[in-house]
């Protein structure tokens, strides 16, 4: 008798998925990503991961199916071209992978990230600020137009000084998320669509950046009328000595 599928693996195969592109889950990142065995030391410095954040639970018409088919048709490029031997691709089910997305602040999908470093060093992408065609992300990655984008800095970030309270809040989404994906399908993306939006300003809020305070000049003091009238006389009458000194220097020069 046949195993029985799960709704997510049931609706995965009907999902343009690729099975040469490894899903990259909660329990297998420390193991693909983040301990990689390399051969040399220039082979860990070259290492790329282009990964893709999907959402199985999409119909085949839906976003997510239309940019998971011109992903895995920019693997084939590459495959039959043969040119990034040192690019790794990875799909990640936004879904079923609570604890991994929470800790890259990743809130919505689809969505591509470039992970250098064993997954410390990331870049996030949207389809619609980058195009999703397969020959445009084959050449992104070739001419490495992701390197104009700087990676995700911040105390949220990898290495950050919030990083473990990141952690501790992504064990805490995970069981809310369990409970939250027994809720009928269009209230559970309201909800985790709205939470994530908040998240996300949250965590990918850029750091202010360090300006000198601007020392506030002193307003100048107020001068009495009195002493107001005594400057204009004053000023007054240097300037008909002034005038006077004038008409002796001609007198003096004729």
């Amino acid at each position: 008798m046949a195993e029985k599928l799960s709704e997510a693996q049931r609706i995965a195969n009907t999902l343009p998925w690729d099975e040469r592109i490894p899903m990259i889950r909660d329990d297998n990142f420390q193991q693909l990503i983040f301990n990689e065995t390399f051969a040399t030391p220039e082979e860990e410095e070259a290492r790329l991961w282009f990964l893709i954040v999907t959402v199985t639970r999409e119909q085949r018409a839906g976003s997510s199916a239309i940019v998971d088919k011109e992903f895995n048709e920019a693997y084939n490029i590459s495959v039959n071209e043969n040119t990034l031997p040192h690019v790794r691709w990875g799909r990640i089910d936004y879904l079923n992978v609570t604890r991994l997305t929470t800790r890259w602040g990743v809130w919505r999908a689809p969505i591509f990230i470039v992970a250098k470093d064993r997954g410390k060093t990331l870049r996030f992408f949207h389809p619609q600020e980058i195009g999703a065609k397969a020959d445009f992300l084959h050449t992104f990655l070739v001419e490495e137009i992701w390197t104009r984008r700087p990676p995700w800095i911040g105390p949220w970030a990898p290495g950050g000084s919030r990083e473990e309270l990141l952690d501790q809040i992504a064990i805490f989404l995970e069981k809310l998320y369990f409970y939250m994906s027994m809720l009928p399908h269009w209230m559970y993306l309201i909800l985790s669509g709205g939470l994530g939006s908040l998240l996300l300003q949250l965590f990918h809020k850029k750091p202010p950046t360090s300006t000198k305070p601007v020392t506030p000049q002193s307003k100048p003091t107020p001068v009495p009328a009195v002493q107001q009238q005594n400057v204009a006389q004053a000023d007054s009458s240097n300037a008909g000595t002034k005038k006077e000194g004038t008409h002796k220097r001609k007198g003096n020069k004729k």
